[in-house]
């Protein structure tokens, strides 16, 4: 899976398309970062360091949806409004979700109850804004990216496993389990990469070229999201 992502990471800077979303790309920089416990076990295999990575890649998943969100819905202020109150909505659900958890009390310890509580809930969240996203651009047929598009469905296949994973450890024995956890984890993630692998490097099609046409004929109308059309 390293590997993938490492390809990954080079196709976005050789293909330019960091640009399709900073947030995507430093993504995939916080996941590389976790083979450090592969690399420095002694230093880096603990359950400090997966709590600290997994709260990076949480907060970097929502900046993916918002950033997406912004660049596909900008230029259209009527829909923008919506998208941009339902995703608030969600995301203000998702942090009062999150600092509900309950705290950590013997036997059960701080980072088990990350693992199978605390961001399980932040995860749900981060699924329900993206499916909004794609749902509203479906529903008001607002183009979105191909790029974009891939990202938002793959993240969230990723963060809907994992989620099920990391919920399954919490009804069952954690120690027996968490090999098997890993094992799936991993597989889904390699599918995943292969995914993230096609769509990087795949050279600029029609559709791209067509999406980014109709966005800069927009964006002369509507230079921001943010700004409210007495028409729309």
């Amino acid at each position: 899976m390293y590997v993938a992502l490492i390809a990954a990471i080079v196709g976005l800077v050789v293909r330019d398309r960091w640009r399709l979303s900073v947030f995507f790309s430093a993504y995939t920089v916080a996941l590389l970062i976790t083979a450090l416990e592969y690399v420095w076990p002694q230093q880096f295999c603990t359950q400090a360091f997966w709590i600290l990575t997994q709260a990076l890649q949480d907060i970097l998943k929502i900046g993916i949806v918002l950033e997406i969100a912004w660049k596909t819905f900008r230029a259209f202020p009527g829909t923008a409004s919506a998208i941009r109150h339902a995703v608030l909505t969600l995301l203000l659900a998702t942090i009062v979700a999150a600092i509900t958890t309950p705290l950590a009390n013997a036997p059960t310890s701080s980072y088990t109850t990350a693992l199978v509580d605390f961001h399980p809930r932040v995860m749900d969240g981060t699924i329900w804004m993206i499916a909004v996203a794609l749902g509203v651009a479906w529903f008001y047929r607002v183009p979105m990216h191909p790029f974009h598009r891939a990202v938002l469905t793959t993240v969230a296949i990723y963060t809907a496993c994992f989620s099920t994973l990391l919920r399954l450890l919490g009804r069952y024995d954690l120690n027996v389990y968490l090999p098997y956890v890993h094992a799936v984890n991993s597989v889904v993630a390699l599918v995943v990469c292969a995914r993230w692998l096609y769509v990087i490097w795949t050279p600029v099609n029609a559709a791209n070229q067509a999406h980014e046409r109709t966005m800069r004929k927009l964006d002369a109308q509507v230079p921001s999201l943010f700004v409210t059309s007495r028409h729309a």
